[in-house]
C-alpha cells in the first residue's frame, strides 16, 4: 500500500513538473495579449487519432503491394498518400490568419456561469470552417467564417468562490477538412471577470429593532400629510387655518403637515457579527439585491470600504464590487 502512494506521488510531482514546463514555454511562445493573429509560430499540427490509423493503412497498403507486386494498390497507397500531405496544408490553413480579441464579460454570482466573449474575424477571401474554442472539457463552442467577416463567441464558465476570476488559456483547434489533421494553439487573451458572493436569502436585520438594523427614517415640515393642530400663530398662512374649529369652538388654529422622507438604509459588516465572513458578505449580498430591487436608499459599511447612501443600478454593481473584492 505504501509503495502504491510512493509511486502515485511521484507520478504527480512528475506530471506537475511537465505542466509547469509546458506552461512556461506556452509563456515564451504564445505570449498573453488582448489580440493576436494566428501564424505558423502560433500553431501546433499534429495527426488526429484516425489520422493514425490512416497512417498505419497506408503502411500496410504499402508493403502489401510491394509483396504481392500489385501496381494499381501501390498508385492507390501514393494517391492517399498525397492526400494525406494536402490535408496537413488545408488545415493549417484554417487556423493561419485568423485574428482571436478579447471583448466583453460579465459578472455573474458564484455558482453562476460567468460570460466571456470573444471576437473571431478574418481578412480577405479566405473562409474558416469548423473553428473550436475550447475551456476545459465540457466548455466548447463551434465558429464559422464563411460568409460573415467577424463573429462574437460567448462561452460560460462555472464559477465557485467571489473575486476576480481568470480562467487562464483556451484551446482553438480545427480538424477540418478530413478529420485526419489537427491544428491547435492555446491562447491567453488576459481577460477576467469578477465573481460577486453567492446572495443567501435571511431575514436577519428584520429582526432587529430600528436603530440595531442600521436604517434612519426622518420627517421633515412640509406639506405633504396631515401632521396635527397648532395654535394660530401671527403669519401663518390662512390656508391652514382650521375653520370648522373656529366656528364650534371661537377658536383659531393652524393645520400642521410633514414631508416623510424616504427610509436610509446603512448596511454594515457588524449587522451579521455572529456569522463568519463568508456568511456576512452572502447576507449583505442578498440585502443589496432587496433594497436596490425596491429602488431602496442604502449605503454600506464594510471594515476596508465605505459607500454613501444612494440608490440605482450603479450604486448596486459598486457595492456588490465591493462584496466581491472584500
Amino acid at each position: 500500500m505504501n509503495s502504491i502512494k510512493f509511486f502515485t506521488n511521484i507520478f504527480i510531482s512528475f506530471q506537475t513538473v511537465i505542466q509547469n514546463k509546458t506552461q512556461q514555454w506556452l509563456n515564451k511562445r504564445v505570449k498573453t495579449t488582448p489580440k493576436i493573429t494566428l501564424d505558423q509560430h502560433k500553431i501546433f499540427i499534429f495527426p488526429t487519432k484516425e489520422g493514425f490509423l490512416f497512417i498505419f493503412m497506408l503502411i500496410a497498403m504499402f508493403f502489401g503491394s510491394v509483396n504481392y507486386s500489385n501496381s494499381l494498390i501501390m498508385g492507390f497507397t501514393f494517391l492517399l498518400s498525397g492526400v494525406f500531405i494536402i490535408s496537413i496544408l488545408h488545415t493549417f490553413r484554417n487556423l493561419s490568419g485568423l485574428t482571436i480579441e478579447a471583448s466583453r464579460t460579465q459578472a455573474c454570482f458564484a455558482g453562476e456561469k460567468a460570460a466571456f466573449s470573444i471576437n473571431m474575424s478574418r481578412s480577405g477571401t479566405r473562409t474558416y470552417q469548423a473553428i473550436i474554442l475550447c475551456w476545459g472539457h465540457n466548455v466548447t463552442e463551434r465558429c464559422d467564417l464563411i460568409e460573415d467577416q467577424e463573429a462574437t463567441i460567448t462561452l460560460l464558465l462555472p464559477t465557485y468562490k467571489r473575486g476576480w476570476y481568470r480562467p487562464g488559456r483556451f484551446q482553438i483547434f480545427t480538424t477540418f477538412p478530413l478529420g485526419l489533421i489537427q491544428a491547435w494553439t492555446w491562447l491567453d487573451l488576459d481577460m477576467q471577470c469578477l465573481i460577486y458572493p453567492k446572495p443567501i436569502t435571511n431575514n436577519f436585520l428584520q429582526k432587529g429593532v430600528t436603530g440595531q438594523s442600521g436604517i434612519n427614517f426622518s420627517r421633515e415640515e412640509g406639506a405633504d400629510d396631515f401632521s396635527g393642530l397648532k395654535p394660530y400663530l401671527p403669519g401663518d398662512s390662512l390656508k391652514h387655518v382650521h375653520w370648522k374649529i373656529l366656528a364650534r369652538n371661537d377658536e383659531l388654529y393652524s393645520k400642521t403637515f410633514v414631508s416623510s422622507t424616504q427610509a436610509i438604509y446603512t448596511l454594515t459588516w457588524q449587522n451579521f457579527a455572529p456569522l463568519n465572513a463568508e456568511t456576512r458578505l452572502s447576507y449583505l449580498c442578498h440585502w443589496i439585491l432587496k433594497l436596490s430591487e425596491q429602488d431602496c436608499m442604502f449605503g454600506l459599511q464594510l471594515p476596508n470600504d465605505k459607500i454613501t447612501p444612494n440608490r440605482g443600478s450603479r450604486h448596486k454593481h459598486q457595492c456588490l464590487s465591493a462584496l466581491a473584492q472584500y
